[in-house]
């Protein structure tokens, strides 16, 4: 009974042990970087609609130039 007792402890032991220098350590580190990003995405500044209107203006501006030379080039 006592041998058992001893067993238990020792299996509940490494797994206390595991899961403070493997586990637990990687799971903070992931949530670090996690957390990181996402406060790199909110401080970016909101794209307004008259921003989007620019971007499509461009990518309007380049397929119309590039398409011509796409098919010229073959």
């Amino acid at each position: 009974m006592t041998a058992g007792l001893i067993q238990k402890l020792e299996e509940e032991n490494r797994v206390n042990s595991f899961m403070l220098k493997e586990k637990l350590p990687k799971e903070i580190s992931a949530r670090k970087k996690a957390c990181s990003d996402l406060q790199r995405v909110v401080a970016e500044p909101a794209m307004g609609q008259s921003d989007l209107d620019d971007i499509n203006k461009k990518v309007r501006a380049t397929v119309k130039t590039e398409t011509p030379q796409l098919f010229k080039n073959k």
